[in-house]
């Protein structure tokens, strides 16, 4: 993973990540696999559109709802399906630390431009 410093990452995201990013819900198919020629058509549509950055894999229910093999394998189609036309970003949620490391190192090799990492969310009842 990249070094730098706190000052460098902000004067980095000042400088590239601008304008709209798209976070788009990833399509199944009727028995609730990854439909890949959807996820395709969807970001192509996202191109047309001129959007500057997709964010994938972002949405809470989708994130609890996901098999770790899909994740990894969503990623792979936008990479591909993308090719550098616009930026990409993901969203990490993941209550094991390791296994963020090994997403974010995943999405580093695909050519992600960076990620954000949430918590696991959590209700407390009083």
């Amino acid at each position: 993973m990249a070094e730098f410093s706190r000052a460098e990452a902000k004067a980095w995201a000042r400088q590239r990540v601008r304008d709209f990013y798209a976070a788009p819900i990833t399509p199944l198919t009727q028995d609730f696999q990854l439909d890949e020629a959807g996820i395709r058509e969807n970001i192509e549509a996202y191109i047309e559109w001129g959007v500057d950055g997709l964010v994938i894999g972002g949405f809470a229910n989708e994130t609890w709802n996901m098999r770790p093999e899909w994740w990894y394998r969503l990623h792979e189609i936008t990479a591909d399906a993308v090719r550098g036309r616009t930026d990409l970003w993901t969203i990490i949620l993941d209550p094991c630390a390791e296994v963020c490391i090994d997403k974010l190192r995943h999405v580093e090799k695909l050519g992600f431009s960076g990620a954000e990492l949430m918590n696991p969310m959590t209700q407390l009842r009083g």
